[in-house]
């Protein structure tokens, strides 16, 4: 007769947070804490990078839509201030954003 090597027991995932004993939240912002500071330095890079890009991409779509004497009326006081705004409205939305973002 042959039997089955028995299974290895599957790891689970541990509820509580290593760092600080808090539970876990399913979020997909990493925690600051977990962090050293050559990685916060990069993820700084990386979010401020991707602010210039996305600002670039407004500030010459806004441009564009300047050469279209029909629209160059309403693009400039109304589109352009909107379109202004929106880096500043992502970043109030995602820094308001999880588990814990009146604490934080």
């Amino acid at each position: 007769c042959h039997r089955a090597a028995p299974r290895p027991a599957s790891p689970t995932p541990s509820l509580v947070h290593q760092a600080s004993g808090r539970p876990k939240m399913d979020s997909p912002f990493v925690d600051p804490g977990e962090l050293n500071s050559s990685q916060l330095i990069f993820l700084t890079l990386v979010y401020a990078t991707v602010l210039y890009q996305a600002s670039n991409l407004i500030s010459g779509g806004s441009e564009l839509l300047m050469l279209l004497p029909s629209v160059a009326a309403l693009v400039g006081s109304v589109v352009l201030p909107i379109l202004g705004a929106v880096p500043d409205g992502m970043m109030v939305l995602f820094s308001g954003v999880g588990p814990n973002a009146q604490e934080t």
